[in-house]
């Protein structure tokens, strides 16, 4: 289970950092440009709705990520930190396999965002089997 935890624990922090790059610091040429290959301010401030809502959604995940990894440091919410930590989790690698599939040259984002998840559904496994 210290597999699971530590690795949802990163998950959540990776995604709160999605959450400040699309939400907060978006309309910054160093963001839209450099991390995302949105070339003009124009189509930045056109996206910026988009990516608040994106960054939100990052947010939950990050979430509930981080309150499996809490919860499972207890034996008494040990099912509750699988529930909530392994959907999570299971999310974010959906989410990686649709930026994979879609965007086969960003594999750095893909590994960013579907790594760490996808070692804490492993410790889940390691940890049930």
């Amino acid at each position: 289970m210290m597999l699971f935890r530590g690795a949802v624990a990163l998950a959540a922090v990776v995604h709160v950092l999605f959450f400040w790059l699309e939400a907060v610091r978006w309309r910054q040429p160093k963001v839209h440009r450099g991390v995302f290959r949105v070339e003009t301010q124009e189509l930045a401030d056109r996206l910026a709705p988009f990516m608040l809502n994106q960054g939100v959604y990052n947010l939950m995940l990050a979430a509930g990520a981080g309150l499996g990894a809490a919860l499972a440091t207890s034996a008494a919410w040990g099912g509750a930190a699988v529930a909530i930590g392994g959907f999570s989790a299971a999310c974010m690698v959906g989410a990686a396999l649709t930026l994979l599939f879609s965007a086969p040259g960003m594999i750095r984002g893909v590994i960013l965002q579907g790594g760490p998840p996808t070692a804490a559904l492993v410790g889940l496994w390691l940890a049930m089997g």
